[in-house]
């Protein structure tokens, strides 16, 4: 099982994160590695030719100050983050690419929504997590609130609750990134089946999103979860021997 770095745990509505958006610059500590970068990405592209090189939101600094989040972002080409990931080039300074993963919970908070990862994906194909992505340039056009739940509103076709928080960020899984652990629930006016599948807008997954039981991810061996998903289970071994066995955020 790969080790997790918890870089702040809390329970912070996602209103209280802000950023800077008209001071953003390039990040530029791996400006030596960009020749080797695009060729990299011209053989990335031949076996997973949908990838896109977008450009991703570098989380260089985060202060939590006075009850507020405040977040430093640079810029990162994906084919740059591609790179520094497949070749383990660490990071020097600051956090890595921004990504965002929903712990999205039943009206009972005993059933979690996860999903497998598609075998064609780049990215740990195969891999068992919660619904996620990554934060685009475009993201910082709006504020940090809308921002983290996009990816959320565009994977999970299902009604949410609007109340949303951000519950852990997560660093050391990879090389390259840093993740903000979202919580959310769906909504209480909607009739809750844990046997309900939800289709995404993407081809991300390997088949639907699904629930699955909080009792049922205390007892499952976890080698393929990702970082989102083993961080949750986690607190929920810790809590074990509280009521029920069921962490409430």
């Amino acid at each position: 099982m790969k080790n997790i770095d918890v870089l702040w745990e809390g329970n912070l509505p996602l209103h209280y994160i802000k950023w800077d958006a008209n001071n953003i610059s390039k990040c530029s500590y791996f400006e030596n590695f960009k020749v080797l970068a695009d060729k990299n990405w011209n053989e990335h592209l031949k076996r997973y030719p949908n990838d896109y090189d977008g450009t991703l939101l570098f989380l260089e600094k985060f202060k939590f100050e006075n009850g507020e989040l405040n977040l430093e972002i640079s810029l990162i080409k994906f084919s740059m983050a591609n790179y520094l990931l497949k070749h383990n080039v660490p990071l020097k300074k600051g956090y890595g690419a921004l990504g965002t993963q929903y712990l999205v919970f039943s009206p009972n908070r005993d059933y979690i929504l996860i999903g497998e990862r598609a075998m064609t994906q780049s990215y740990y194909p195969g891999a068992i997590n919660v619904p996620g992505g990554i934060l685009e340039v475009k993201d910082l056009g709006t504020n940090p609130t809308i921002a983290l739940i996009r990816e959320l509103r565009e994977e999970v076709l299902i009604p949410l609750q609007s109340n949303f928080y951000l519950v852990a960020i997560l660093g050391g899984w990879d090389n390259v990134s840093v993740t903000f652990l979202i919580s959310a629930m769906i909504n209480n006016k909607n009739k809750f089946n844990p046997n309900d599948t939800y289709e995404s807008d993407n081809n991300e997954w390997e088949g639907n999103l699904r629930w699955l039981s909080l009792k049922k991810l205390e007892r499952m061996s976890s080698p393929n979860f990702l970082d989102g998903l083993l961080y949750f289970q986690s607190i929920l071994l810790e809590k074990s021997d509280k009521v029920n066995s069921k962490y409430y955020l």
